[in-house]
């Protein structure tokens, strides 16, 4: 292959001789860059290698192996490009794994939201569905949401050993009944389609992981779990609210009240319930009217916790 090179004008040579002068080219004892191409075409003739196809049908391929012979050549002798042409580089890596996160950053969140007003005291009820994941359990939770109020002798009814059988479970849990504090909330889990649990229908709207432990030991309370699930609590400007305030001042706001502990609990003791709660040192309970509405949002999870009569309160953003 013959290679030709642009005859060098009066500014090219001064260029070169001003660079000579500072000793950035090769010395005349060392073969230029050319001079090395063409020596190693020498090279792999005598072995045997072909560089260029003379049969067209052929040229495609041997093309791309003669670049490939090239790069070879100049990254064999170029401590500065190998690195930057291998596909291992940290560079490449970095770069790749930026425009991964960017790309996962800029897909929209699809998931659609349904809306229900005028839920605050609403009774509903629910069950945990739990499944082995390894060593680890996952409780799919099956609410009324929306589908009925969990009328006491349908929910009285109910064998959890047969809704286990049912759904393959390891184990099915009640919980409730409860009644909302919210008045309005907004979910991306209350479009999923409901199931017939022996003659109560209820649909999953979010997914809380467990220790085989949970399941053996005392209920912990006052202590943040997480749930997987998409809803907006909306509160409503002149309503109240009840809130429990951890020792580092992160706020959680009760998202319903709970009659399992004791049946008889009603929305109306709620304001003096702080009389009956006996939390850790440094946590608060506190009733306050709202002067403008507050949303306690959740898009993919939700940070909860119970007090010793399972009132469940999410966390509100903030410290």
């Amino acid at each position: 292959m013959q290679m030709t090179f642009p005859t060098p004008t009066t500014a090219t040579i001064g260029h070169t001789a001003s660079q000579m002068q500072r000793g950035h080219i090769l010395s005349a004892r060392s073969p230029s860059l050319p001079d090395r191409l063409q020596q190693r075409r020498g090279n792999l003739e005598q072995a045997g290698t072909k560089p260029i196809a003379s049969d067209p049908a052929k040229a495609p391929k041997i093309r791309w192996r003669n670049v490939a012979v090239r790069c070879k050549l100049l990254c064999s002798r170029s401590p500065l490009v190998r690195p930057m042409l291998s596909a291992r580089s940290p560079i490449f890596v970095a770069a790749g794994l930026v425009l991964l996160v960017a790309v996962a950053a800029a897909q929209p969140s699809t998931t659609p939201m349904k809306m229900l007003d005028d839920v605050r005291d609403r009774r509903y009820c629910e069950l945990f569905v739990v499944k082995r994941e390894g060593v680890r359990l996952s409780a799919d939770v099956y609410n009324t949401l929306g589908l009925n109020d969990c009328p006491q002798a349908a929910w009285d009814a109910i064998d959890t050993a047969k809704v286990a059988s049912q759904f393959g479970a390891f184990r099915v849990i009640r919980n409730g009944p409860r009644h909302f504090i919210m008045d309005r909330l907004a979910s991306g889990d209350v479009t999923r389609s409901p199931a017939d649990i022996q003659g109560l229908a209820m649909r999953p709207v979010a997914t809380m992981r467990l220790r085989l432990l949970d399941l053996v030991e005392k209920r912990a309370f006052y202590v943040e779990r997480t749930i997987r699930r998409t809803t907006d609590w909306t509160f409503l400007a002149g309503k109240p609210v009840y809130e429990l305030v951890s020792p580092k001042g992160q706020v959680y706001v009760m998202q319903s009240y709970s009659q399992i502990v004791d049946p008889s609990l009603a929305y109306a003791d709620l304001a003096a319930l702080g009389s009956r709660l006996k939390p850790p040192k440094g946590w608060q309970y506190r009733s306050r009217t709202l002067t403008a509405d507050l949303v306690a949002p959740a898009r993919g999870e939700a940070h909860i916790i119970q007090d010793e009569l399972q009132n469940t309160y999410q966390r509100l953003p903030g410290p």
